[in-house]
């Protein structure tokens, strides 16, 4: 009888010490939850090549993600802060519903620089081509619980890569 008792007192002090270290998690910064919505800071790293420029441009950035699952929609909201400032440089937004999948990208006034309405999705990853007559753009998103990478490849008609973009997000830095 006091082993039993000895077993339930010490798993008892694990569950509490866990319970008191997820809570210093969420104290930190990391992540919130609010009306359904989590938010996460993401530290991002970006590599952007552009066939007319010269070489490969590394930024470094934070991100705010709002990760929202109503229903049978997900939707990323990334809040991307590339200058530093206190409002976000670009806003992208990804829907998910089953396996269709959309994406906008907006400035920081609002206005919408870029929509792709027929990606495809599969279990965490989504894929979208779009082709014209000028070549072809493929974006790749990659959805993982602590890592999302996104990658843009613009090819022009010839099959030629004219810009290539692949962001790596990363959370769990404890809100830097």
């Amino acid at each position: 009888m006091r082993f039993h008792k000895t077993v339930f007192l010490i798993i008892g002090l694990l569950l509490a010490s866990a319970c008191a270290t997820s809570s210093s998690k969420n104290e930190a910064g990391s992540f919130s939850i609010k009306d359904g919505v989590v938010t996460k800071i993401y530290k991002a790293y970006t590599l952007n090549f552009n066939g007319a420029g010269p070489g490969i441009v590394e930024q470094e950035f934070k991100s705010k993600v709002e990760i929202n699952v109503r229903s049978r929609i997900r939707s990323y909201r990334f809040s991307n802060f590339i200058s530093g400032q206190k409002e976000p440089d670009v806003v992208v937004v990804l829907a998910i519903s089953g396996r269709t999948a959309g994406l906008a990208i907006y400035d920081a006034s609002g206005a919408k620089l870029a929509e792709y309405t027929r990606g495809r999705a599969r279990n965490d990853s989504v894929f979208f081509k779009v082709a014209s007559k000028k070549g072809v753009a493929r974006i790749k998103w990659f959805l993982g619980n602590t890592t999302i990478v996104s990658a843009f490849e613009s090819y022009d008609n010839k099959g030629q890569l004219g810009a290539s973009e692949i962001t790596f997000y990363k959370a769990g830095f404890g809100g830097e």
